[in-house]
């Protein structure tokens, strides 16, 4: 993972320490687990992601509109790690695979 995404909020965004799908096939076959079924689902992340830009879109819109205070949030690097997350979901580095065994 490329160390820009490497943040306190890219790890609650689940985006950082997440492992391949080979590191965990590798983990599940040392637990005994065998034929396994992987599906891609990277669709379903690009929705999420961009369901996640447009709500960051709308507490920027209300942030400005004087509604909304942040206090110590950091909107900014926020919607960094939403743009970014996007660009390498896109380019495959990061995925959502459903594996079943």
């Amino acid at each position: 993972m490329p160390e820009d995404i490497q943040s306190l909020l890219s790890w609650v965004a689940c985006v950082a320490g997440a492992g391949t799908p080979e590191l965990y096939i590798s983990a599940l076959k040392k637990a005994g687990f065998a034929d396994f079924v992987i599906e891609d689902h990277r669709d379903s992340l690009l929705e999420m992601a961009n369901g996640v830009r447009r709500k960051l879109l709308s507490v920027e819109l209300v942030i400005s509109l004087g509604r909304l205070e942040l206090g110590d949030l950091n909107l900014s690097e926020a919607k960094r790690i939403g743009q970014r997350t996007l660009e390498l979901i896109e380019t495959g580095l990061i995925g959502y695979t459903l594996i079943t065994a």
